[in-house]
């Protein structure tokens, strides 16, 4: 599952997960709301979930903290814009296995930070976690 409220931002998500062979996008959404609802109704869930941070309505953290009560295992990549340290270990904070920053795709895996993975390396760590 992707979640971005911006569309643009969504495709280039969309684009580049499917390049990976391993993962399918199970379904997108705009919001937290729309994630929260999916969940609620759906039978098939998602492994994992690239969530937005900065979202109207319902935002990434909160959102985060519905996924964490409601199944634990589905892990949670957080995704945004915006690079600052205190929003990064923000989401990392609440469980998030990893960050990508969205306009570049840098991203920071949970044991540590390391700025020159790509979203199929954070992807395949996310496997050998399993």
């Amino acid at each position: 599952m992707i979640v971005d409220d911006n569309i643009q931002h969504l495709q280039n998500l969309i684009d580049k997960v499917k390049n990976i062979p391993e993962f399918v996008v199970l379904t997108t959404a705009k919001d937290g709301i729309e994630v929260l609802d999916y969940l609620r109704h759906k039978t098939v869930l998602p492994d994992i979930i690239l969530l937005d941070i900065d979202m109207p309505l319902y935002d990434g953290i909160s959102t985060m903290d519905f996924i964490n009560t409601f199944d634990a295992s589905i892990k949670v990549i957080g995704i945004s814009s915006h690079f600052e340290k205190p929003l990064i270990d923000n989401m990392m904070g609440c469980g998030a296995l990893g960050f990508i920053n969205k306009l570049n795709f840098i991203t920071t895996e949970r044991s540590h930070y390391n700025y020159s993975l790509d979203i199929g390396v954070l992807a395949k760590l996310y496997l050998k976690m399993l």
